[in-house]
């Protein structure tokens, strides 16, 4: 990370970066085990690290990477952008309507996933959202403007023009 995001598409970078960096850490926020089956179950992203060892996993392990442990900068750069995303502007919307900090998580981490865009009608189900796609996208822009702005110290009527 090299100094704080001076604009919208920075920001949303940065929030793609910690759904990586949290990816890595032990776990992943995931167990890679089957709760309730037998171990030919474990995930393939849990088998990789001993791949070499028992000659590969069902013959295709080679495209499945070991997690590389965090080093002491980037969990710091973890914890960094944990504490950003907790400046998303969350208003205190009433029962029904969108959370700005939930709506910013699960965007940035379909672009983290490699999905190459945001599926916005998905996002809406998953969210409950009465909103319109197109809407949801003013709000998730509007939401990383505003974190900008806190983050720089910039006065909030800013980060309408900067979320375009």
């Amino acid at each position: 990370m090299s100094g704080l995001p001076r604009c919208v598409d920075e920001m949303e970078e940065a929030f793609v970066r910690s759904h990586l960096l949290e990816a890595r850490e032990p776990g992943g926020g995931r167990w890679p085990f089957a709760g309730d089956g037998p171990w030919h179950l474990i995930s393939r992203e849990a088998a990789a690290g001993d791949a070499d060892a028992r000659g590969g996993v069902d013959g295709d392990s080679a495209e499945v990477a070991p997690r590389v442990a965090l080093d002491a900068a980037e969990v710091a750069e973890l914890a960094e952008l944990r504490r950003w995303l907790l400046l998303v502007p969350d208003a205190a919307a009433p029962l029904g309507c969108d959370h700005d900090r939930r709506l910013v998580w699960l965007g940035t981490g379909a672009l983290a996933r490699g999905e190459g865009r945001v599926p916005w009608t998905a996002l809406k189900g998953w969210i409950g959202s009465p909103r319109s796609p197109e809407a949801l996208v003013r709000r998730y822009r509007m939401a990383l403007a505003g974190t900008v702005c806190v983050l720089n110290g910039w006065p909030s009527r800013r980060a309408r023009a900067m979320a375009g």
